[in-house]
């Protein structure tokens, strides 16, 4: 950001070709939910815009690495710090969940470990499956499937995915 003089991150929606309207709803909706949020274990969103058709986000740099790059470098973590992770996730979650925002994504992936501090922040990242709860709009089919498999609460597949809510993240 050479205005501000600050380091920032900038997610580009990527596409092969032209965006649909669906993806790019998603892309205004995940700009908008971020937006809101302001938690110290949740990425903070700086502003969002278009830009030749492009959807972006600019948020916080965030420096270290995602909780998954840390396990497979690493192997299991400490209980302590485990539960460390975990209770600051599930305070930043509080929060997102306040504002009636389901995550859908939630996963070691999505985890950076800020090494600002020490020791590391863990902050969530990447809203794109994000929802509000109890939302008329439904940007996914009743059969889509939004999530990482490995990841996901059962509730979040095939028919029951609309009836998912903050219980899942």
């Amino acid at each position: 950001d050479v205005t501000l003089g600050r380091t920032v991150a900038v997610k580009v929606l990527r596409s092969g070709g032209v965006l649909s309207d669906s993806a790019r709803e998603r892309a205004r909706r995940e700009s908008l939910l971020c937006a809101r949020i302001e938690h110290p274990n949740i990425v903070t969103v700086h502003a969002a815009g278009e830009a030749d058709g492009m959807p972006y986000l600019v948020m916080n740099w965030i420096v270290g690495p995602s909780l998954q790059k840390r396990i497979d470098d690493e192997g299991r973590l400490p209980p302590r710090e485990s539960a460390t992770i975990v209770r600051d996730i599930a305070r930043g979650l509080e929060q997102v969940h306040a504002y009636g925002i389901i995550h859908r994504d939630l996963k070691p992936d999505n985890v950076l470990l800020s090494t600002k501090t020490e020791p590391p922040t863990p902050i969530l990242i990447d809203f794109g499956l994000a929802r509000i709860d109890d939302s008329p709009q439904q940007l996914t089919q009743a059969t889509t499937v939004l999530g990482t498999p490995g990841f996901m609460a059962p509730e979040q597949t095939g028919r029951l995915s609309r009836v998912v809510d903050h219980r899942a993240d």
